[in-house]
């Protein structure tokens, strides 16, 4: 679960588990960042922190492109990103390359 807070949420009511341990990934800004092990996309002012990744201990974080106007989706992983530019083919999280199609609106 991703949320943007100017403080730490509260532990309590996770339906997973007894208490939620939420991670600080870092300060929201311009550029599409994506983890090629979990899969969550983050827009972020810097590379976000590789601490708490549900798909291991650490994120492997990919700078994709900046944020535009732009949607682009990935044929392997079904990532939606709207961008300036083309994002980076590497580090699908499906495995080998990204595959991106513009997609029209």
């Amino acid at each position: 679960m991703l949320i943007q807070a100017d403080r730490i949420p509260s532990p309590l009511n996770c339906q997973v588990s007894s208490f939620h341990s939420w991670q600080d990934l870092g300060d929201v800004g311009t550029d599409n960042y994506l983890c090629s092990k979990c899969g969550i996309l983050l827009e972020s002012k810097k590379t976000p922190s590789p601490l708490g990744c549900m798909s291991g201990i650490f994120h492997r974080w990919q700078f994709l492109c900046p944020i535009g106007m732009d949607v682009y989706q990935c044929k392997q992983c079904g990532t939606i990103v709207h961008a300036s530019k083309m994002p980076s083919l590497i580090g699908c999280p499906a495995g080998s390359f990204h595959q991106w199609n513009k997609i029209n609106r």
